[in-house]
């Protein structure tokens, strides 16, 4: 199988039908890999529809540049992918290209930096207005917010 159309195929069906008119997370979006190089989306919800605009669309969907997509194992290069209309419901792409370059891996970290402490406290009205020196050095929320009757 042609990586290109892979990658671009997984990153369109991440999100199910999201990449459907009209869109919605919570339906199922379905690819077939065809024998001469390209991908055809179709929803199974009859109520929806795959468009060469809704799968252009969400190929750009969370992504920093409009053509390049970066992964561990290369680039997607999508400069030349078209987009194609396959009646009555559904949409396809062809032509997406994946470049291979060396293995490399984004990694994230952290580092202490202060404290935080968040302390949950019930006090009475006369309790709660005996604490206003407390006030002046700590952020407190609710104070006062929420009273029995």
């Amino acid at each position: 199988m042609n990586p290109g159309l892979v990658y671009q195929t997984g990153h369109i069906l991440e999100y199910g039908a999201l990449a459907c008119d009209p869109g919605s997370g919570s339906d199922c979006l379905m690819a077939e890999f065809r024998d001469d190089d390209r991908v055809v989306f179709t929803p199974p919800n009859e109520a929806r529809k795959a468009t060469p605009y809704s799968i252009a669309a969400h190929s750009l969907y969370e992504e920093a540049h409009p053509v390049l997509q970066h992964y561990p194992e290369g680039t997607l290069v999508m400069a030349e992918m078209e987009y194609f209309e396959e009646p009555p419901r559904s949409a396809g792409i062809r032509n997406a290209k994946f470049v291979r370059g060396p293995l490399s891996v984004k990694l994230e970290g952290s580092r202490k930096i202060g404290e935080r402490v968040a302390s949950f406290v019930s006090l009475r009205k006369e309790a709660a207005q005996s604490v206003d020196p407390i006030m002046d050095r700590y952020l407190v929320y609710g104070l006062n917010a929420v009273e029995r009757r």
